[in-house]
């Protein structure tokens, strides 16, 4: 479970790190997150920025969130997301920072999300929306499109993921 496999402590250090002008050291902590959260092998399905018409084809493997995880999700989203939300906000990221950072949205949707946590991710998605809109940190316009792009893959996915028939239509 989450909460043993990435206790505070580590976990504190590990997002600080995602706050670094180093490109490199933030992609490579948001790959060590995607590792951490894809216990079922779906990371590989999620790694470019995409909208699939039918998510019954990457025929995910899904179990229920665990108690443990629920737990850590109440303990420790809004850090996360919030850590995620600064990524995106940083100039210099290059389309494989989005890339993971779609990955790692999609992979907390399938392993730890609950009916709270998808509300936040969405919330998140439209406040990385609002970013790369009103642009008030001079993004490139590649980050801004890379922006955009992330948000209706993510929200095309979710909108399967949850089937709850307003959201997909």
């Amino acid at each position: 479970n989450m909460l043993t496999a990435l206790p505070s402590s580590f976990l504190d250090r590990l997002l600080s790190a995602t706050l670094m002008e180093d490109a490199e050291i933030r992609l490579f902590v948001l790959q060590i997150l995607i590792s951490f959260i894809d216990r079922h092998g779906n990371k590989h399905k999620f790694q470019t920025i995409s909208t699939i018409s039918d998510i019954s084809i990457l025929k995910l493997k899904v179990d229920k969130c665990s108690r443990q995880d629920t737990v850590f999700m109440k303990k420790h989203s809004q850090q996360l997301y919030r850590h995620m939300y600064f990524t995106c906000k940083e100039d210099n990221n290059g389309h494989t920072h989005y890339e993971a950072v779609y990955s790692l949205l999609a992979l907390i949707s399938i392993e730890l999300a609950n009916e709270e946590v998808v509300v936040d991710l969405i919330r998140l998605v439209l406040a990385i929306q609002e970013l790369a809109q009103v642009n008030e940190d001079n993004l490139p316009l590649y980050s801004r499109c890379a922006l955009y792009a992330l948000g209706a893959a993510y929200l095309n996915l979710i909108s399967q993921l949850t089937t709850v028939p307003a959201f997909c239509q």
